[in-house]
């Protein structure tokens, strides 16, 4: 036995069971690390029908978070997205502002409705704006994948329109999460067949 097997050997024995099941969920482990990592599972005599169970959730989540992570929207189709809903706004507020030369009711209301619209627009059905409906991406949450909600959006957008680049500085993670993006716990995704609904 060789000090890099005695040494791994002592590593996974500070791991907790679920996590050296993870770890080998991953299948990214050598022959070697494989084979130690088994045999301090061994050692731990866990229950096949718990170990069944927990491998098979690990499983799960390991390939959704791949999934999803392959399924991203690209930063041009969220920047194509960002920029057709503000032109959409700007449209809003501009038609506002003529009309409001009759009427300055129609100027408040204009831009209250834009400002509503940039704050809940990635709630609207399937979690797309105006402009992520057009290029075939959606808001989701990471965890559950359904849709994102007004809350969300209201808090995704919020943090966007108080930190404007800064916020959007953080999309170049792994996940392409800007801050508000964490703080909502949504991700952006491309749909398989863009108009649909993400599910």
């Amino acid at each position: 036995m060789n000090v890099t097997e005695e040494g791994l050997r002592e590593h996974y024995r500070t791991l907790e069971t679920g996590q050296l099941i993870e770890l080998q969920a991953q299948g990214t482990l050598t022959d070697m690390a494989a084979r130690v990592l088994e045999q301090v599972l061994a050692e731990r005599s866990v229950p096949s029908e718990e170990r069944a169970k927990l491998t098979s959730e690990i499983t799960e989540r390991v390939s959704a978070e791949r999934e999803a992570k392959q399924s991203l929207a690209s930063l041009g189709q969220r920047l194509g997205a960002q920029l057709i809903d503000t032109a959409l706004t700007v449209v809003i507020l501009t038609l506002s502002f003529l009309f409001g030369i009759v009427a300055t009711a129609i100027t408040i209301i204009g831009a209250i409705l834009a400002f509503v619209y940039l704050l809940l627009a990635d709630g609207l059905p399937g979690g797309q704006s105006v402009g992520k409906r057009a290029l075939g991406i959606a808001v989701i949450d990471r965890r559950t994948r359904a849709p994102c909600t007004y809350g969300q959006s209201f808090l995704r957008n919020f943090l966007l329109m108080m930190l404007g680049v800064i916020d959007w500085v953080f999309i170049f993670g792994d996940r392409h999460q800007r801050l508000g993006d964490m703080a909502a716990n949504t991700i952006v995704v491309r749909l398989k067949h863009p108009g649909a609904n993400a599910a």
